[in-house]
């Protein structure tokens, strides 16, 4: 059985552009920006205590694997051999409220 858990939150950091809050945007990007210097990132925000409560309640294995699958809507230079790297976060982060081409102030 398959069961499907949603972020609550997202957003999308760029390093080149600090000051972009992106949570707004339809797609995450994550990568290097064209010239290959600079790094965009996405977060993704998921309610853990939800799937914890799940396996604690018997409704998920404690044995189950989990799958975080992205679309990819479009791409420059992907790999056909491409590895995505996931880490944890250490400290919480809020929401971005606009879009990338939006302008700021």
């Amino acid at each position: 059985m398959r069961r499907f858990y949603f972020p609550i939150k997202d957003t999308t950091i760029y390093e080149e552009f600090p000051s972009r809050e992106a949570g707004l945007d339809e797609i995450l990007e994550f990568g290097k920006t064209l010239q290959g210097t600079k790094a965009c990132r996405a977060l993704v925000d998921f309610n853990i205590s939800d799937i914890s409560s799940s396996i604690m309640n018997g409704i998920i294995s404690p044995n189950s694997v989990f799958d975080l699958e992205f679309i990819i809507a479009n791409s420059s230079n992907l790999l056909t051999d491409q590895i995505i790297y996931v880490y944890p976060l250490s400290q919480s982060w809020r929401e971005g409220q606009g879009y990338f081409y939006q302008n700021i102030l």
